[in-house]
């Protein structure tokens, strides 16, 4: 499946976290079926090959969603 990155927000910080949280979402096109919950192994061109656990938030219009968080 090819993913698009298209969004990107900053999330609260609890008092002493070593460092800011943020979510990313991810759209496949035209895709209406997620895929399962877990880790995936995402590769990118310059980036190389990241495993990001990505959960799936339903479609939109454009196709099915997926959210990841770092904390």
């Amino acid at each position: 499946m090819e993913l698009e990155l298209y969004e990107i927000s900053s999330l609260e910080a609890h008092a002493g976290s070593p460092r800011a949280p943020f979510m990313l979402l991810f759209r496949e096109e035209g895709a209406r079926r997620a895929v399962t919950q877990r880790i995936h192994a995402l590769e990118h061109p310059v980036l190389g090959t990241l495993d990001i656990f990505l959960v799936p938030v339903g479609p939109d219009a454009q196709g099915m969603r997926y959210q990841a968080v770092f904390n």
